[in-house]
């Protein structure tokens, strides 16, 4: 897959201020990684959760800050986490079509955005004329606190902060 393709890869998501949208792209590093690691649960996960239903438009809550290490040192910090309490999935099948499945048992979906100038560089678009503000760098299935379940389990010690939650 493409690099060029994984910038189409483009996605409307609520402002991490809890107001307002604004225009992400998936990051191509992180398509390509999991294309070429035939990594077609994430791939779908990406174009089916993220992209094609939209699920960052209303995240259950939003964090900001990963207390474990991701990219590089400091990188964390800025780290905008959304979580939301998907009641399905995705993969590509064999046959290259995306395939919907119930989602992981007691689990919420997290995507990792960075609204970062190096990510927008990466990016290789002009966020002044694209529109896009920031890339998703990454996403997963993590387990649900018990308590609150629509957000990720020890939310919080996870994040640095927790910036709002529906």
């Amino acid at each position: 897959m493409s690099a060029s393709l994984a910038c189409s890869w483009t996605v409307r998501a609520c402002d991490p201020s809890g107001h307002g949208e604004v225009l992400l792209a998936l990051h191509p590093k992180t398509i390509e990684v999991m294309a070429n690691d035939q990594r077609r649960a994430g791939l779908g996960q990406g174009f089916g959760l993220i992209v094609q239903d939209e699920m960052l438009l209303a995240p259950a809550a939003a964090f900001r800050g990963v207390l474990r290490p991701m990219n590089y040192p400091g990188h964390d910090d800025d780290i905008v986490a959304y979580a939301t309490r998907a009641g399905y999935t995705y993969t590509f099948g064999d046959n290259g079509r995306l395939q919907r499945y119930a989602p992981p048992r007691e689990c919420v979906f997290v995507a990792f955005v960075s609204f970062a100038a190096n990510v927008l560089t990466d990016l290789g678009q002009n966020p002044a004329t694209a529109g896009t503000v920031g890339g998703v760098l990454d996403w997963e299935w993590t387990q649900a606190d018990a308590v609150y379940p629509h957000r990720p389990v020890d939310y919080r010690t996870r994040y640095r902060s927790t910036l709002w939650v529906r």
